[in-house]
């Protein structure tokens, strides 16, 4: 069964995004698209949205910000293989303050277990993020080529 078309990869569900990203930074990079599919330029809403991967995880892409993109499902299911990169949008930063803000809207039943309810200061001083200031201190401080 030798085709002229490679094959399109299959859409896992969108809880796998969740799950692997959190809601927050998956907001976050649906809104540097602009809330807009990047292959073909449909407005997205929450039941639509979901997220691409420029180069698939069974071909060695990644979850970061630079092999993520807001697709559409049809887009996201059926998109060939050769389309063109969007560099621009990936290049683009990640505003992760926007993204919590869509989270709350679109995820209520996470905001207390994530902490999304919190103001982003008091997230700030939480015991995990005082420890890992902590320990990037430590890091910094330490002579080049000395094991951490």
């Amino acid at each position: 069964m030798a085709s002229s078309e490679p094959m399109a990869h299959t859409r896992r569900s969108t809880w796998c995004s969740l799950r692997r990203l959190g809601p927050v930074h998956r907001c976050a990079l649906l809104l540097r698209a602009g809330m807009r599919c990047t292959w073909c330029g449909v407005g997205l809403v929450q039941a639509t949205a979901q997220l691409d991967h420029v180069v698939p995880r069974c071909d060695g892409g990644g979850d970061g910000d630079d092999n993520l993109v807001a697709a559409c499902e049809e887009c996201n299911q059926r998109r060939p293989a050769g389309w063109a990169t969007p560099t621009e949008q990936l290049s683009a930063p990640v505003d992760l303050r926007a993204g919590r803000a869509l989270a709350l809207q679109w995820y209520p039943w996470a905001a207390k277990r994530l902490g999304l309810d919190k103001p982003a200061r008091e997230l700030s001083q939480s015991p995990g993020a005082v420890k890992m200031r902590r320990l990037r201190a430590r890091w910094r401080e330490q002579p080049a080529g000395v094991p951490f």
